[in-house]
């Protein structure tokens, strides 16, 4: 068992120090837009490659955006969806989103990631949720992204590498 003041987990036998298992801090925010199901993505979204992570999905009822920029200055301190360029995406779209959020700090397993393993979302966020982080979670071929509340990133390294992550310089 893996102790911290306030977090307790079970050991599932992952090694943490395998060098594809360690975690990076992205230095860019994330946000997250929830549209209608029959939205029509614009096609610019896919064109403009200045997006270090884009993800759409859709299902039987919504489409979910997420968007990654380019840090602003205080992109970890509070700074509002203005200051960051949120604005700015959500006018691609003809109509306005039913929910959105963020910003949100991006982790990142460094990967990449054999689609062999099992338990990997599972030991990365389950220490959060006893720490109270709230999570948003996308996967890819290669890795797993974890998205927390940009206000909680300091709380979440601390949690997680209590129980044994490590973070790539």
């Amino acid at each position: 068992m893996s102790t911290t003041p306030d977090v307790t987990v079970q050991e599932t036998g992952i090694n943490k120090s395998d060098p594809s298992l360690q975690l990076i801090v992205s230095p860019f925010v994330a946000f997250l837009a929830q549209f209608p199901r029959d939205v029509v993505v614009p096609s610019i979204l896919f064109y403009r490659n200045n997006y270090p992570l884009l993800s759409v999905v859709q299902s039987q009822g919504e489409t979910t955006i997420v968007c990654a920029l380019s840090p602003h200055p205080e992109y970890h301190r509070g700074a509002s969806r203005a200051e960051t360029g949120i604005p700015g995406i959500l006018e691609c779209f003809a109509v306005q989103p039913t929910s959105q959020g963020g910003p949100y700090a991006v982790l990142s397993v460094k990967g990449p990631l054999d689609l062999t393993l099992t338990g990997i979302l599972n030991e990365l966020t389950t220490p959060l949720r006893l720490a109270k982080v709230p999570i948003y979670a996308i996967s890819t071929w290669n890795t797993d992204y974890i998205l927390v509340p940009s206000e909680k990133l300091d709380r979440a390294v601390e949690v997680l590498k209590k129980t044994g992550w490590t973070f790539a310089d």
